[in-house]
């Protein structure tokens, strides 16, 4: 399967907004791995809506649908080993990735 890409909200780090503070952060269009979203099983991933884009040494880099979830995140960086760089995407692109990737 080739890379296909996923129109994600980047942050800096430690300051993913709120969901009704969407103003700002940048749109990034971002080539999904799909070797690196075997790194969480799919049934966890439709749980917790989020999709594995990239990695990088040890941090892993994931769409969410809400990057603010600290118990989403606690529970994928036990479970990957790895730092994660959450970013939001929409459910509806996360949706598609996970139909495509699972």
């Amino acid at each position: 399967m080739s890379a296909r890409k996923i129109t994600v909200t980047l942050f800096p780090p430690g300051h993913a907004p709120a969901a009704h503070q969407k103003a700002w952060g940048y749109q990034a269009r971002l080539r999904v791995d799909p070797a690196v979203a075997r790194l969480i099983p799919s049934q966890i991933a439709k749980e917790l809506m989020c999709v594995p884009i990239a990695r990088h040494g040890p941090v892993l880099t994931i769409a969410m649908r809400d990057p603010n979830d600290p118990a989403a995140q606690e529970r994928l960086s036990r479970l990957t080993h790895l730092r994660l760089r959450p970013v939001a995407a929409s459910a509806r692109e996360i949706r598609l990735l996970l139909r495509e990737l699972y």
